[in-house]
């Protein structure tokens, strides 16, 4: 497909919602390239939670032929799309649609060779991956469209590096250039932007220092070994960088029971839900996540009774003292 031009044929509403992302994050106004990026990096994990779904179907209609399975899991995706391709738009659904020119030059190996692998009509497989892509959370699809910067800092900040950062200024939007001391990629408490946190050697003086992901353009190769000094660790920990609260310990990991009733709930609830880890026993209803306090709250709200955290202890007093409050307040209603 080198140097070719492939059309989508993308809903307004789905048009809309990339317009949005596009305003969000700053990005240019270019809704070719911003496809293909999400295609590009979303594409491994799109998979991963169609293997996913495959032997949750698997495991629940034990009698269901596998042949089957590529045949009902693109009805179902399909469905959730609600999406048509140009072959069946009549001419009304024509116009309410946005058409969508995407050329395929030679850097592009990588979105080439997943269309070229998909075994279906390439406007549908794209509308799939875009609307799976706009049901994540903020910060998570923000880490989907930076994925190689976030790997680059990764990189930089395992080895202890200090490296020449390109990036724009939120106010002005210029382009600055600035040599620093990566330390950590986090989010904000509201979890809807990643920030990095960085060491910055400033007229003799280290500082502790804050960016939008989003601003940063190019890293250069690392220069040099460099330590965060003890100073700025301590203002890292306190978690406030330019009257932004961040999230920083994010490695806890949370142990939850669910019920029988709460192991169907999580197994059909996909939007926001927390990555389960290997060592979950889902036969005795023992899950384990490594995720925000905040993203788990949120997700086993709505399960109820369904589901209990059983660990850490500090956020289990804390979730059950904000049920104790709402049951509190319900009583007080009723009197």
């Amino acid at each position: 497909m080198e140097n070719n031009i492939v059309s989508v044929y993308i809903k307004k509403k789905t048009y809309d919602l990339l317009q949005k992302e596009i305003r969000i994050f700053h990005l240019k106004n270019n809704y070719s390239s911003l496809i293909k990026t999400i295609v590009t990096n979303f594409y491994p994990s799109y998979e991963e939670e169609n293997s996913n779904l495959k032997n949750e179907i698997t495991k629940n209609v034990p009698q269901l032929n596998p042949n089957d399975l590529d045949t009902i899991l693109y009805t179902f995706q399909k469905f959730n799309t609600n999406t048509a391709t140009h072959t069946t738009l009549n001419k009304n659904s024509r116009k309410e649609n946005k058409k969508i020119s995407i050329r395929i030059n030679k850097n592009d190996f990588e979105f080439d060779s997943i269309l070229f692998n998909s075994k279906m009509d390439i406007s549908t497989f794209i509308n799939m991956l875009i609307v799976s892509y706009l049901s994540k959370p903020q910060q998570i699809r923000e880490k989907i469209l930076f994925k190689n910067t976030i790997k680059s800092i990764e990189k930089i900040i395992s080895n202890n590096k200090s490296v020449e950062i390109k990036y724009k200024t939120s106010a002005s939007n210029e382009t600055k250039r600035a040599i620093i001391t990566p330390y950590k990629i986090c989010i904000s408490t509201e979890e809807l932007f990643n920030y990095l946190l960085y060491q910055e050697n400033k007229e003799h003086k280290l500082l502790a220092r804050s960016i939008h992901l989003y601003n940063i353009i190019d890293t250069s190769a690392p220069i040099q070994q460099i330590e965060i000094s003890k100073e700025v660790l301590n203002n890292f920990n306190k978690m406030k960088l330019n009257g932004i609260q961040f999230s920083i310990n994010e490695n806890i990991i949370y142990k939850v029971f669910l019920t029988e009733e709460g192991k169907n709930i999580f197994n059909y609830s996909y939007l926001e839900r927390p990555y389960k880890l290997p060592e979950s026993n889902e036969k005795e209803g023992i899950y384990y996540f490594n995720c925000s306090e905040l993203q788990l709250f949120r997700y086993f709200a709505p399960f109820f009774d369904n589901a209990i955290i059983l660990e850490p202890f500090s956020t289990r007093k804390k979730f059950t003292d904000v049920l104790f409050e709402t049951t509190k307040n319900y009583n007080e209603q009723e009197n």
